[in-house]
């Protein structure tokens, strides 16, 4: 009951290529079961929670010779800035 129009454009599909499912390759960051237990347990915590997280995260890696100014808030920035 097809046209012939109808006919011709689903033999056409037919050989159409066929959708490609999305593989997506796994980050690097999450190859690392550290990274992914801390990524897991920040999403778990309230706001507050973050921040204390954070703040510890930062005086850790500053105490560890780490680059300090690329880990502090434009907040903590400022407050050690003189005016």
């Amino acid at each position: 009951m097809l046209s012939e129009e109808a006919k011709a454009m689903l033999e056409r599909a037919r050989y159409m290529a066929k959708p490609v499912p999305e593989q997506r390759a796994p980050s690097p960051l999450t190859l690392d079961p550290a990274i992914t237990w801390f990524i897991s347990t920040y999403n778990t915590l309230p706001e507050r929670g973050k921040q204390g997280l954070m703040s510890v995260v930062r005086a850790t890696a500053s105490s560890l010779g780490t680059h300090p100014q690329a880990m502090e808030s434009p907040i903590e920035r400022a407050a050690r800035t003189p005016n």
